[in-house]
């Protein structure tokens, strides 16, 4: 299992750095500690497409960072 985890994160990154959306990922490791939480969402098919939606956000003014540690607080305990 860990090395489908492993596997998936590695290509979705890589997508995300030819789309140019790596910096949601950086972001989210900065935010939000390593765990099983995070290490789902950076695994999970949709993490591309929610990387590019990041990016539309913040190209809006929305402050994206802020909402990740919102949502992190609101469920601390989780991971």
């Amino acid at each position: 299992m860990t090395a489908g985890v492993h596997q998936a994160v590695v290509a979705n990154a890589a997508r995300t750095k030819a789309e140019g959306t790596d910096r949601w990922a950086d972001l989210l490791r900065t935010t939000m500690p390593e765990g099983l939480v995070r290490d789902a969402i950076l695994a999970s098919p949709a993490w591309p497409d929610i990387a590019a939606d990041m990016g539309r956000l913040d190209a809006r003014g929305v402050d994206v960072a802020r909402i990740l540690l919102d949502a992190h607080a609101a469920g601390a305990g989780v991971d």
